[in-house]
Formats: structure tokens, C-alpha cells, sequence
């Protein structure tokens, strides 16, 4: 375990780089202001500092500049965010804020964090952990989000906006990298006017591969490998000066090879299991196919604006994992499979404007309906390869919300917003099980039930203008996330068992936006205190995973900076702490009592135009943490940090770029997930070592 001493020195080596870099170039001081960000956190376009929410957003330049390739890369970058492979799987999230999130990424277990890519929502996790490339902004929401975006949000949520397809001049873009472990990274993406400003295009392609950074020390086969293809099209009509429509479509295919993971039991001594740094024996596999259309249309009248996003989305899943670690069975159960088909349709329409009733009041109202259908077919094999039971799942879901909002202005300097929602949430699941060898029906597992939920959220907010510059607001809200059924279960009392019941988030906090020394200091701090009621967790037993529930409050602070001291220099940094308390013992998985990042970038013109260079890093550092249920100390994390930096050079007219980039440069080692079968065995999956890359990119 790394000492605390350690960290520090990598922090105060991290902050020395930054100071010694803008020594070494011995740049002209000259004023320069921190960018301003344009959100659409409350469905509306608004300057981030002007939003009472907690919101981290990123330009897709700056995505760019720190070397962010991946929604997984943003881990550090906001606090209190915690976003991970689920059990390596390249694509599949876990991602947790402030404590709350999703463990195992289940079909059947609904995420309190969604992602919405140009609107459109992510039910499921699979897919979720999406390349950001050609990319407009990202932005991060933290706490709930129970009246704009509703459906299970009572963590937070994640938006991805895309570039839009253009319609006056062309850009093209592409980037070619080669690293480790034979890495390859390829990117394009081109955006054309078809029609000068009535009709544009625009495409993205990219791909990643490696060899794999693991061994099985059993057979010698590769494993944690990437290999992915992404895309994306759209095509925007702009049907008059006031109305246009955009249709998307999009792709990922992912072949990645999973991790291998070790397996050990809390007893040196017994048997069959010890302490051990051996892969298992299985040849595990995952693959994900996902694919999606949408259609938006935004339409200008007098008073109010109109948007209507309806998509259809597709998510298919098929892998199989060792499950015991063991060289040879037959303990409970060898290897486990399953195959996952997922669709879902969504339909939403909303309204926003600036004046109601000849007042500056600002209001937004609409309607959200999801209708999504999951398929599972799981296997255990008791032999390698040979099934002995098949279990089929399926799990219908339907959810109808209605919500508004509005903000009125107090005073000049003093708004109050409020807004609610109502929710109907249904699932009809139905379950059965044959034996495999002969398809005979299990008749005890045979299972046919329907849970609703009706629930209204709300949320409420101050937000004061002390200045131009210091904004204070104070929230409270709401939010919820709907119970399900036991989609993983071994037998049939597991899925009556495991069912749970809505999980409900009480939310309050305070803080301030603040732009400082003529806007090239910003500093932004929250404090909030939250009330969580039956906590969705997952544990895995000899019967499958079965469910529990928690009740437990969390509190913490949330910090960050940018600085910009002059021209081509910019600090940043966050610190994120989470107290949480569990009702009867314990800690909640993830909840790590403080994270924090600093790390810096700077921009420095070469003598006779000839060119320019960029160099960066940061150091992010999380404290311990539980990454099972509250009492399974068999899966605490120590606490770690990665130092990441990079280097560029950029041609002259900013055509041409090279850049060389290292990832857990200190080689850090940790475990990124993990499952414990209680008595048995726990398994863990490592993070990825120390890593380089070289990357020649074009831009037009």
C-alpha cells in the first residue's frame, strides 16, 4: 500500500511540473480569461457559472488537450465521480456520484447515473462507456436530477452532446496513435454542407485495439485487450429559419477481451483456494453490439421554443466468465454464460420559453415515455463448456412522466426555481429454467409478476447574484430509482427474495460560482447532505445474486478551480469529500471519504511562427474504498493515484499535431472490480499498468 507521504510527493511533484514548464518557456506574461461554458443542464442554453446546480462541463478542445478518449477517462476530472469498466469489460459502466451508482451491470438493475447521448437515454449500462470523439461537450450533474431528467436519475447524470453536421464550410479531423501492447487508436470524422445552409452531414468513425495486458498464467492466452469500432452519422435539415430537424444513427461493435482476474479465499490455509496471483483457467469472453437512431426536431415560435427526441436503441450482450477460479470444478459451478438483448424506444417532447403572462418568468414543460423489452438466457456449466441449467429471463418495462418547471425573478439579482414531476414506472417479469441436457422445465423456478411505481419528484432552488461575478444558490430535491426483480437469480426463491423496492434520494446543498481577478481565477464549492432509503445492492451467492437494501445519509463538499494566470497557462484542480453513515454498520460501496486532482496544461507559441507546444499532466488520487456491500471488507480498495501527462507539438496554422501521452505514468496498481461469493471465493479484476502512446492528428 502506497503512503500517504507518496501521494503527496506526486501531487507537489505534479504542481512543480506546472510551475517549472512555464519557467522553462519564459512566456511574456499577457491577462488571460477562463473559458466561458455553455450548459443545457436545465434544457436550456445557460453560462455554466449561471446554473444553481452542481455541474462539471468539458469542451470537446479540452477533452482533447487532457487526453480524454473515453466517458471512463473522466474519473478525476469532477469530484466525487467514480466511473469504471464494469468488471473490465470495456464498454459497460459502474459509474457512481457521491456515493450512490451501480455495482453489477445486471439488464435487470436500473442505473441511478444515466448517460444521455444528444438526448437520448441510456437504460443500460452495456454500451454506456462511450469513445468521445468529434465531440461538442460533456457535462457531469451531480445529485438528483428528479424533474428534468427524471427516469431513475436520483444520483446524477451524464450528457454527451455531439458536433452537429454543418451548413456553410467543411471541417475533417483524424488522428492515428500507436502505443503499448501494440495499441492503435484511428479517428475521422468529416462534416460537409450537402445543401449550403439548408441541408449538412456529418460522420465519425473510430477504432482501438491492443494486444492485451494480461497473462493467464494457466494456458498463456492474452487477455485485457481492446478492440472496438465505433460510428456515428447525422444529417441535419434545416427546414425553414426556424424549425430544424437532425437524424442520427450510431454503432459500436466491441470484441475486447475481458480480463483475467484472481482469485483467493480469506484463509491461507484452506482448500481448494488461497492467496494467489494466478488468473483463472477459463477463457472468458464478452462481446457488445449496440446501435441507435433518432430524430430531433426544434422548432422557434412566438414564445416558446419545441423539442421532440424520439429514438429506438438496441443493446446486445453475450460472454461468459469462470466462476469459481478454480483449475478444475466442481465446487459450485465452473463457468458461467449469458446472452442479453436489449430494445428500447423512447419518446420525449418539451417546451421551453423565457416570458409567461408578460413576465420574465422562464418555464419548461414536458413528456417522457419509455418502452423497452430485456431478454437474458444464462447458463452455469458444472463442466467446462457443458450447461447443466439454462435460465431465461424477461423483463417488459413501460414509464410515462410528466414535468415542469419555472424560475422567476424575485428581484434583479434574486431567482427562485421550482419544478416536479410525475412518474409511472411498470415492469412485467417473467422467469424459467430447464435442465440443458434434456430442456425439461424446472417447474419450481417458473415465475410471471408486475411491479408499478407511481411517484411525483420535485426540486427547488435560490440562486443570488451578490456581483457580476459570485453567484450563491441553495437546492433541495428529490429523486428516485424503481425497483426490480431478480434477473440473475439460481433458483426461484432468489428471484422472490431478491426482489427490491424503490430506492428514494433526499437531497439538499448549498455553494457558490465565483470568477475572480477579471475572470482568470474561477472557483466554484458545494456542501451537500443527502437522506437515501433502500439502497439497491446486488451480492452474489451459490444461488446467484441475490438483493438487499440499505438506508444511509451522506454528506460531503465538493471544490473546484480554474486558473489562468496568463496567456497559455491554465491550473485546474477539484477535491470531493463523502461522509457517509449506514444505518446498522458499515460503508457504502465507493464511497471513498475524499478524491482530488490537480493538474495543469500549457500552451507555448514557438519563435518565428513556427508552431507551438503543449504540455500537460495531472495527478488524480482516491482514498479508501469498499467496492461490495457495506460489510464485505473483503473487497476494500486502498487508496491510490494516477499521475497522467503529455506532450504536443502543433504545426504552424494548427493543421498538423504529434503528441506523446503516458497514462499511470508511477505504474500505480489497484483493483478496478471485483465479486465475492461469500464462503467461496472473491475475484478481482486489476487496473491497466503504465501505458505510452504516439499520436499524428490533422484537422481541416
Amino acid at each position: 500500500m502506497k503512503t500517504k507521504q507518496t501521494h503527496k510527493q506526486h501531487l507537489l511533484s505534479t504542481i512543480s511540473c506546472a510551475v517549472f514548464t512555464a519557467g522553462i518557456f519564459s512566456p511574456i506574461p499577457a491577462y488571460a480569461d477562463v473559458d466561458t461554458i455553455v450548459v443545457t443542464a436545465q434544457k436550456r442554453e445557460q453560462d455554466l457559472q449561471k446554473v444553481p446546480l452542481s455541474v462539471s462541463a468539458f469542451s470537446g478542445d479540452s477533452l482533447a488537450e487532457l487526453q480524454i478518449v473515453n466517458l471512463k477517462d473522466l474519473r478525476g476530472f469532477a469530484p466525487n465521480l467514480y466511473i469504471e469498466p464494469a468488471l473490465g469489460n470495456e464498454t459497460v459502466a459502474s459509474i457512481y456520484m457521491r456515493g450512490l451508482g451501480q455495482i453489477n451491470p445486471s439488464f435487470f438493475f436500473d442505473a441511478p447515473v444515466p448517460v444521455y447521448v444528444d438526448g437520448v437515454y441510456s437504460a443500460r449500462a452495456f454500451g454506456a462507456l462511450v469513445d468521445l470523439f468529434d465531440i461538442e461537450r460533456v457535462e457531469v450533474l451531480r445529485g438528483p436530477q428528479g424533474t428534468l431528467f427524471g427516469r431513475n436519475a436520483s444520483a446524477g447524470a451524464i450528457q454527451v452532446i455531439t458536433k452537429s453536421p454543418p451548413l456553410e464550410d467543411v471541417d475533417a479531423a483524424a488522428n492515428a496513435g500507436y502505443g503499448s501492447k501494440d495499441q492503435v487508436n484511428l479517428n475521422a470524422s468529416v462534416g460537409v454542407p450537402i445543401v449550403k445552409d439548408k441541408v449538412g452531414a456529418r460522420f465519425a468513425l473510430t477504432y482501438r485495439r491492443n494486444d492485451g495486458f494480461m497473462t493467464n498464467t494457466v494456458d498463456g492466452a492474452k487477455s485485457f485487450s481492446d478492440n472496438i469500432l465505433a460510428g456515428r452519422a447525422s444529417v441535419l435539415f434545416a427546414l425553414n429559419d426556424t424549425t430544424e430537424f437532425v437524424l442520427r444513427g450510431d454503432f459500436l461493435r466491441d470484441r475486447s477481451d475481458p480480463p483475467g482476474a484472481s482469485a483467493f479465499n480469506p484463509d491461507p490455509d484452506g482448500d481448494p483456494f488461497t492467496f494467489t496471483s494466478n488468473f483463472t483457467d477459463a477463457e472468458a469472453f464478452n462481446q457488445t453490439d449496440t446501435f441507435g437512431f433518432s430524430g430531433t426536431l426544434k422548432s422557434e415560435f412566438d414564445g416558446f421554443n419545441l423539442t421532440s427526441i424520439t429514438a429506438y436503441r438496441n443493446v446486445f450482450n453475450t460472454g461468459m466468465a469462470d466462476g469459481d477460479g478454480r483449475a478444475f470444478p466442481p465446487l459450485v459451478f465452473e463457468n458461467l454464460g449469458q446472452t442479453l438483448d436489449e430494445w428500447q424506444f423512447t419518446q420525449e417532447v418539451f417546451l421551453t420559453g423565457d416570458s409567461l403572462g408578460g413576465t420574465d418568468i422562464e418555464w419548461t414543460a414536458g413528456v417522457f415515455y419509455l418502452h423497452e423489452i430485456n431478454d437474458s438466457d444464462f447458463s452455469i456449466s458444472i463442466l467446462p463448456f457443458i450447461p447443466a441449467t439454462r435460465q431465461f429471463f424477461q423483463q417488459n418495462t413501460n414509464a410515462l412522466g410528466a414535468y415542469g418547471q419555472v424560475t422567476y425573478p424575485l428581484t434583479d439579482r434574486l431567482d427562485v426555481t421550482g419544478g416536479a414531476r410525475y412518474t409511472w414506472d411498470s415492469k412485467d417479469f417473467m422467469a424459467n429454467q430447464i435442465l440443458a441436457s434434456t430442456g425439461a422445465a424446472i417447474p419450481s423456478f417458473n415465475f410471471d409478476d408486475n411491479t408499478s411505481v407511481y411517484r411525483w419528484t420535485w426540486d427547488a432552488s435560490l440562486n443570488y447574484a451578490a456581483t457580476d461575478d459570485i453567484n450563491l444558490y441553495a437546492r433541495a430535491g428529490t429523486g428516485f430509482r424503481a425497483g426490480n426483480f431478480n434477473g440473475n437469480a439460481f433458483s426461484g426463491a432468489a428471484i422472490v427474495s431478491g426482489a427490491l423496492r424503490t430506492e428514494t434520494v433526499f437531497n439538499v446543498e448549498g455553494g457558490f460560482k465565483s470568477q475572480w481577478f477579471d475572470n482568470q481565477l474561477r472557483l466554484n464549492a458545494t456542501y451537500f447532505y443527502q437522506e437515501v432509503t433502500d439502497i439497491q445492492f446486488e451480492l452474489l451467492t451459490p444461488s446467484g445474486i441475490t438483493n438487499f437494501s440499505a438506508t444511509a445519509t451522506l454528506q460531503g463538499v465538493e471544490l473546484e478551480v480554474v486558473a489562468t494566470p496568463f496567456d497559455g497557462l491554465d491550473i485546474f484542480g477539484n477535491l470531493g469529500t463523502l461522509k457517509d453513515k449506514v444505518l446498522g454498520g458499515g460503508q457504502l460501496p465507493r464511497a471513498a471519504a475524499y478524491t482530488y486532482q490537480v493538474g495543469f496544461n500549457y500552451l507555448y507559441p514557438l519563435p518565428n511562427d513556427n508552431g507551438s507546444i503543449r504540455v500537460g499532466a495531472n495527478y488524480a488520487y482516491t482514498d479508501d474504498y469498499l467496492q461490495g456491500r457495506p460489510d464485505d471488507i473483503l473487497r476494500a480498495i486502498d487508496g491510490f493515484g494516477v499521475l497522467d501527462a503529455s506532450a504536443t507539438y502543433e504545426a504552424p496554422g494548427g493543421r498538423w499535431s504529434f503528441t506523446i501521452s503516458g497514462a499511470n505514468l508511477t505504474n500505480e496498481f489497484y483493483q478496478i472490480s471485483s465479486f465475492n461469493i461469500p464462503g467461496l471465493v472473491t475475484i478481482q479484476t486489476p487496473n491497466r499498468p503504465r501505458t505510452w502512446l504516439a499520436t499524428i492528428g490533422f484537422k481541416y
